[in-house]
């Protein structure tokens, strides 16, 4: 990343000079938070004492993709991993070996990020089932395997 990340939420306090407890920026891959754990500067005005914690910055997906699940084989929950690139509706789905629709995991609008959606089959028969990720004309189905 070059350059300096804008500061958009720094503020302070001139008749104290204690700082606001957190600052966002906007880096080249999204924001990020970073928690100031000090409260005032010296007298020289260098903070004094603390640490400081940084989230890492997100990276906004290049492409749509469809993880595959783990575990799997599973019983009886499973973790269903996948990107999105640019924000709209995303249907995640679960169907039987006979294309009939058991679940729907996710059907929401989503912002571009990588998401996470666990599946819990405790009430579905031994087998093999697919899952589909729909977002826009994009479709990607994987195979996963329960096994009780």
């Amino acid at each position: 990343m070059s350059g300096s990340p804008a500061f958009n939420n720094l503020a302070t306090y001139p008749e104290s000079d204690d700082f606001f407890d957190a600052v966002n920026y906007k880096g080249a891959f999204g924001y990020s938070n970073w928690a100031l754990n000090w409260t005032a500067l010296d007298d020289y005005g260098i903070l004094s004492g603390g640490t400081v914690e940084v989230a890492e910055a997100e990276e906004i997906p290049v492409e749509f993709s469809l993880g595959q699940n783990f575990p799997n084989p599973f019983n009886p929950t499973t973790t269903i991993s996948f990107q999105v690139l640019s924000a709209g509706t995303v249907k995640v789905n679960v169907y039987d070996i006979l294309g009939r629709k058991v679940d729907t995991l996710v059907d929401n609008v989503l912002a571009p990020g990588t998401y996470a959606v666990s599946w819990n089959a405790s009430d579905n028969a031994s087998g093999t089932y697919f899952y589909t990720l729909e977002a826009g004309e994009v479709k990607l189905t994987r195979k996963m395997l329960l096994i009780k």
